[in-house]
Order: C-alpha cells, then sequence, then structure tokens
C-alpha cells in the first residue's frame, strides 16, 4: 500500500497555515508531521484537522524547560502517543513526538518527528536532541520506522560527502580540531563543552546512507545520496542557504516520490521553511 507524507516546520503559525494545502476541502495525505506548533494554537490544529479526517497528538507542554511549543503528528489511521522511553530524556522532550500508527497490520509503524533546537540559542542541547533520537531508533529498530523533522542541520554543501556539520572547521583544520573542546551556552544560560567530534558525529550519524542504521534518506533515496535543496533561508550574504529538513525511513518502505514544496516559504509563503512532500510504498513486515 502507498503513504503519503508531509512534514514541515510551520515556524509557530496558527492553524491556517494548512489552507496552503487543502484543496476542494482536503489534504491530499495520509501522515502528517509539523514541527514549532505553539501549544497555544495546538488545540485550534487538531480540530481543524479532526475535520479533515485526522487523528492528531501533540508534545507541547508549557512547563517543559521553558519551551512553549512541540511538534504535532496526525494520521488517517489510529494514531496512540507513545513515551519515548529514555532512562536519559533529552533537555526537551517536547521537541520530539513519538506515536504509533495502526496502517493495516498488527504491528503498525512507529512515527517520530523532532524539532533539534538551534545550537546559536542551545548549544549542546541540540545534539542532546539528536542522540536522544538515536537511541529511541535503536529500541524501535528492526521495525517499521519513518523519522521526521528539522534538524537544524547539517552545513549546506551540495554533493559534498561526508556530510559535515557545524562543528566542522574545515578540511585543512579539521583533523587538528576536531578533539578541541566546543562550549557553548545553552538555552537555561549554563556553559557546556565537548569535542567537535562528538557534534560531528552526532549529526554525520543520520547522513552515513544506512552505514550505522537501518535508515534511508528519502531525498537522497529519490534523487542520488549528496542531492541537497535549500530549506530555509538565512540573511547571510555569503552563504543563505541551509537544508535543515529531512524524513528518514526504515526498509520496510520504498521511496516513490519525494519533493520539497517551497513555494510555502517566505516570501509570500506561510512558513519560513519549505514543506517535504513523500509517497511511500509500504511493505509490511510478514
Amino acid at each position: 500500500m502507498n503513504i503519503r507524507l508531509l512534514t514541515w516546520n510551520v515556524n509557530f503559525r496558527p492553524a491556517k497555515v494548512l489552507n496552503a494545502f487543502i484543496v476542494d476541502g482536503q489534504i491530499a495525505f495520509d501522515l502528517l508531521t509539523f514541527q514549532e506548533v505553539k501549544n497555544k494554537y495546538a488545540t485550534e490544529f487538531m480540530q481543524r484537522l479532526s475535520e479533515l479526517g485526522f487523528h492528531a497528538i501533540h508534545t507541547g507542554d508549557s512547563g517543559d524547560g521553558g519551551k512553549t511549543y512541540g511538534n504535532l503528528i496526525a494520521s488517517r489511521w489510529p494514531i496512540e502517543q507513545k513515551p519515548l522511553g529514555l532512562s536519559n530524556p533529552p533537555p526537551f522532550p517536547c521537541l520530539i513526538g513519538r506515536a504509533h500508527v495502526s496502517i493495516g497490520t498488527n504491528e503498525g509503524v512507529d512515527i517520530l518527528t523532532v524539532h533539534a533546537p538551534n545550537g546559536s540559542n542551545n548549544g549542546w542541547d541540540k545534539i542532546h536532541t539528536l542522540e536522544a533520537v538515536q537511541r529511541v531508533i535503536r529500541s524501535i529498530s528492526p521495525g517499521p520506522v519513518i523519522v521526521t523533522g528539522d534538524y537544524n542541520e547539517p552545513q549546506f554543501f551540495p554533493g559534498k560527502l561526508p556530510v559535515r556539520s557545524w562543528a566542522w572547521t574545515s578540511e585543512k583544520s579539521w583533523a587538528s580540531r576536531r578533539d578541541e573542546l566546543m562550549t557553548r551556552e545553552n538555552a537555561r544560560g549554563g556553559m557546556e563543552g565537548h569535542p567537535r567530534q562528538r557534534w560531528d558525529n552526532a549529526v554525520g550519524w543520520f547522513f552515513d546512507d544506512g552505514a550505522l542504521h537501518d535508515l534511508q534518506h528519502a531525498f537522497w533515496a529519490k534523487y542520488g545520496t549528496g542531492a541537497m535543496e535549500a530549506t530555509y533561508l538565512t540573511r547571510s550574504a555569503s552563504r543563505p542557504e541551509r537544508w535543515f529538513d529531512h524524513a528518514f525511513i526504515s526498509s520496510h518502505f520504498e521511496v516513490i516520490e519525494c519533493a520539497y514544496r517551497h513555494d510555502v516559504r517566505r516570501p509570500g509563503g506561510e512558513s519560513d521553511h519549505s514543506a517535504l512532500c513523500i509517497e511511500l510504498a509500504f511493505r509490511p513486515p510478514n
């Protein structure tokens, strides 16, 4: 069976952003994952999605370290919110959403969606978040899993492999600086330092193209390893492009179609991020 998936960072906007994907009163997707859904808009998102035939969960918690937003997962099939199941949770658990979707099989599919907080304002909390996602993925494997979100990584070097994180310096200096202590302030005002290599490893784990895990990058599966499109633009005059929005799919799925919708990104769009639209063929486990 085929599954249509939409993942999008809605940039704290109210539920009217859904209008960008409503055609003739319908959204032509089966699974939705949204990041940066403010708690104050969660109810209107879920009510609107219910009217459109979706079951939805929201992960926001205003008491969760000061973050007033979370992620939203919606499905045309029955959906159950699941705990992360981690003995060592990340700094902001509300930024990782986990749900189980019953898609016509006894086993169903686990859905994860993440908003990795940016390193500029959150320091190593971004890496703790990505490492937590890795631990959840390993606990699910070898079951079917779809992992989506805004990773705020990697650096944008189209076609350049291996993928480089924001801890990476340059080809010339990396060997001498990879063990250098990289100290950053987190969102709570604390200072934390670890080797640059740890940051790079946490990001590179996702983009190793299946060497460390049973996941395929959906965009690479369609367009070839190393392909990139800018999904977020900064005001940087020299290097504005960022490739932050991704989906990773277990081998239970074949990627049929995969494309970014850049028209929903400002200027003129609803968010500051492009949306990722995917069609998958699901091969349920025997």
